[in-house]
């Protein structure tokens, strides 16, 4: 039974493209890769804490973070610290002190809706990520240069990673058919699967990556980025660019910066824990909002974890996912920070190796470093300051 169950999984991620345009995809190898869970792996027994920033939460000056959303380590002593809640980015020190408040909400020059994601260039300019569909240019001493609009097809925009060929990666939903625009717009008929875009310097659309629908004449001989449930904020590796998805189980994809499919990895993991899976003999696979499971009764009996982040430490990534849950262990649930769990990977020479997964600890990372380093904070909120850390992968 767990045999035909597992089958029935993959037959679901096999990549079935009717377009002669599509052809190429059939040809590329696609890579099984097993690992085994290891029990009560902790967050200690991997990362190594090297230094611990305390970040008052109430300031005279106003200068307040509240809540930190993402980190890029910009010099030795210096931190970019994003605060979603407050729709600011901030310039902080290793000591915990704001020397700059560099966004902020509002309606002027530098002033955002809705933060989403920030990056840097290779000159250390800051591009900052709006909501509503534009992106902020700053300087590397917090100056603000100038907005770029970003197409109205590609509306709420949520990730934003620099290419060093000069290029930006962007994940948006693309909901609009091609010619709308504020005044008139028409929703495609494909909606609901988040997407890829390249853009260049100026922030004019190079390529988009999105899942082909045979039913709809549009989308044929377009590239795949497929991903139910839970969109996946992708990494840069030197001249490749990661996509992690989930349909059941794992799926990497690797593109050049061109966009062009290079490989495809799948591997499972934490797929289900202390499940009796004769008892789900007959039942229908559900796809639901935010998650991926078996139904029955309209309970989610079994389910797997929902893939969350992912972040590049040196030769290796970091995978962010929610922990597994079932109906037996109602603290492992589906949105809540408490049940994130992190899987290690190591990719080298183009090979993807698993390193452990289902490692547990009260904590959330939140950005990296150079040579291994990771920041993270705890779960655990304190009253009067925000508790960063700083720590080093342990292989």
């Amino acid at each position: 039974m767990r045999t035909s169950i597992y089958m029935f999984f993959v037959s679901l991620l096999i990549f079935i493209n009717c377009s002669d345009n599509n052809s190429k995809y059939r040809e590329l190898n696609i890579k099984k890769i097993e690992y085994t869970n290891q029990a009560s792996v902790r967050f200690d027994d991997y990362f190594e804490i090297m230094d611990t920033i305390i970040i008052p939460i109430s300031r005279k000056n106003n200068l307040n973070i509240m809540y930190i959303s993402k980190i890029i380590e910009v010099e030795k002593n210096k931190l970019l610290v994003l605060d979603m809640s407050n729709a600011a980015l901030f310039l902080l020190d290793t000591l915990g002190i704001i020397s700059k408040q560099i966004a902020q909400r509002g309606n002027g020059p530098g002033e955002f809706y809705s933060i989403t994601d920030f990056c840097i260039d290779d000159k250390s300019n800051i591009y900052v990520l709006d909501r509503k569909g534009k992106v902020g240019q700053f300087l590397s001493n917090g100056d603000f240069v100038k907005f770029f609009e970003l197409s109205y097809l590609h509306r709420i925009p949520d990730a934003i990673k620099y290419l060093d060929n000069g290029n930006f990666l962007i994940t948006s939903f693309l909901n609009l058919v091609e010619g709308s625009t504020k005044n008139s717009y028409k929703f495609v008929d494909y909606f609901g699967i988040k997407y890829l875009h390249i853009y260049n310097n100026e922030f004019k659309k190079i390529k988009s990556f999105f899942e082909p629908a045979p039913e709809f004449e549009e989308t044929k001989g377009q590239l795949v980025f497929k991903c139910k449930g839970a969109f996946v904020v992708n990494e840069i590796y030197s001249d490749e660019i990661l996509a992690f998805s989930q349909d059941g189980l794992y799926r990497l994809k690797t593109y050049n910066k061109t966009g062009e499919l290079l490989k495809i990895f799948e591997f499972d993991g934490s797929n289900f824990e202390n499940f009796d899976f004769p008892a789900i003999k007959g039942l229908p696979f559900s796809t639901k909002s935010r998650k991926i499971g078996l139904e029955k009764i309209g309970k989610i009996i079994a389910g797997h974890s929902t893939i969350r982040g992912i972040n590049r430490i040196g030769d290796y990534f970091l995978l962010t996912k929610y922990g597994p849950y079932d109906n037996y262990y109602p603290e492992y649930k589906t949105g809540v920070e408490e049940s994130l769990a992190y899987d290690i990977f190591n990719y080298s020479n183009n090979i993807v190796t698993p390193i452990v997964s289902d490692i547990y600890g009260k904590y959330r990372i939140v950005g990296t470093g150079g040579k291994g380093i990771i920041y993270f904070t705890p779960f655990d909120p304190d009253e009067e300051n925000i508790v960063l850390f700083k720590a080093k992968l342990i292989l």
